[in-house]
């Protein structure tokens, strides 16, 4: 339990009780003998720098989570808007080409642009590729925690492994 809901919430419940039933208590006692929890640090996940990204894309040795970390890099899709992506949802056509995607929070349909060097790596990785972009062997979307074991397994092989990193920081990471 956080220690601001144990002052703020549950003592002065407990005081207006003990009152109720007529129990004195000596409260500076009670501040002395009682522990109460310090207050955690914060904990803000960011984004991503150019450079850590750079060094993510560049250090992975996984073709699908290479182009899952660059994409939503370069289009600013959050982690579970791009698992969800399937082959069909990439236009080439366009100028500029885009992928159309239901967000997560809202399920709206949006189109977002993409980069020319995202298109033309996209363009390999599709090739022979139907359904899910990003699928498992039994052809299934990746699992959103297997994504973050895998994003965190890479930044401790590439020594960029801190505490406020966060691979699914979502729209922070956009960075076209």
């Amino acid at each position: 339990m956080a220690p601001k809901t144990i002052v703020s919430f549950y003592l002065p419940y407990l005081k207006k009780f003990l009152r109720f039933c007529g129990v004195k208590i000596d409260w500076e006692d009670v501040r002395l003998r009682v522990n109460i929890p310090k207050k955690r640090p914060l904990k803000i996940d960011r984004a991503p720098t150019v450079g850590e990204l750079q060094k993510l894309i560049l250090g992975t040795k996984s073709k699908r989570l290479r182009m899952l970390i660059w994409l939503m890099a370069v289009t600013g899709l959050r982690v579970g808007e791009a698992l969800s992506l399937k082959v069909e949802n990439f236009d080439f056509s366009c100028d500029p080409p885009v992928v159309r995607v239901i967000t997560e929070k809202t399920y709206r349909h949006r189109e977002v642009p993409l980069t020319r060097e995202i298109t033309e790596e996209l363009k390999k990785y599709l090739q022979g590729r139907e359904g899910y972009l990003f699928a498992t062997r039994d052809g299934e979307p990746m699992d959103y925690r297997n994504f973050l074991r895998d994003f965190k397994t890479l930044t401790l092989r590439l020594g960029i492994n801190r505490r406020d990193l966060s691979g699914g920081a979502g729209k922070s990471t956009h960075t076209a």
